[in-house]
């Protein structure tokens, strides 16, 4: 039985996220999410990353399982001067967004830079968290575009290839970390740029954590061994 949390008084943002971790599936398979998320009316059932898709169901599940709703809940404000993330923990006036991260990954691509910059400007006591969860993923390719085929024709596209070469068949959760970006730790950002629309105007600028800063942002870390030696 799971446990539920409804004490009444407010939670550290570790007391939050280790309960949304122990929630987090070890084992996800492509086909199994895309039927699962479709069947649950889910709005990013259609997404080609399923795993971040997933992901973020999950932690959906997960805060109204335990009912977390008061502590900590989905926030993805997109208007122009919004913060769009994932959560917002209201009693303590802090943002979240959840990531999920391939191990063979160097970094880890975030928000919008200016985003992150403005907040901080305007709240230098604040903090960002994001929960990575950490899995090992194997290619579809490698599984003669199975989940590719399915996403496909689930979508009702005719080209039943389009996106094999960087579909996901299945991933082993082997951790997950919580990283706490405030206006210290925000100077060990590494910024991503995209490049340029069509129009020639370049895309904004997004955050990067290599994998070699993690530790200069990481408060907790949750390991699962016997999932990565599978």
């Amino acid at each position: 039985m799971e446990k539920n949390v409804n004490s009444g008084e407010t939670k550290s943002v570790v007391e939050i996220c280790d309960l949304l971790v122990s929630s987090m599936s070890k084992h996800l398979n492509g086909i199994e999410c895309y039927t699962d998320m479709k069947n649950a009316g889910y709005s990013k059932s259609g997404w080609g990353e399923w795993a971040g898709a997933y992901a973020e169901l999950s932690i959906e599940r997960a805060i109204q399982r335990h009912n977390l709703s008061e502590d900590v809940a989905f926030y993805q404000d997109r208007t122009k001067n919004g913060m769009d993330l994932d959560l917002k923990f209201p009693k303590l006036n802090f943002f979240g967004d959840i990531k999920t991260h391939s191990t063979t990954s160097s970094a880890i691509l975030g928000n919008d830079m200016d985003t992150i910059e403005k907040y901080f400007q305007e709240n230098p006591e604040g903090h960002i968290y994001y929960l990575v969860f950490n899995f090992k993923f194997s290619k579809d390719s490698e599984h003669n575009y199975e989940v590719t085929h399915f996403w496909n024709d689930m979508l009702g596209k005719s080209n039943r290839n389009s996106y094999g070469r960087r579909m996901k068949h299945d991933g082993t959760l082997t951790g997950a970390e919580l990283l706490d970006i405030n206006a210290e730790t925000c100077k060990n950002l590494d910024t991503f740029k995209q490049g340029r629309n069509s129009n020639g105007r370049p895309r904004k600028r997004k955050v990067m954590i290599k994998s070699r800063n993690i530790d200069s942002f990481c408060i907790k870390k949750w390991n699962f061994p016997s999932c990565d030696e599978e």
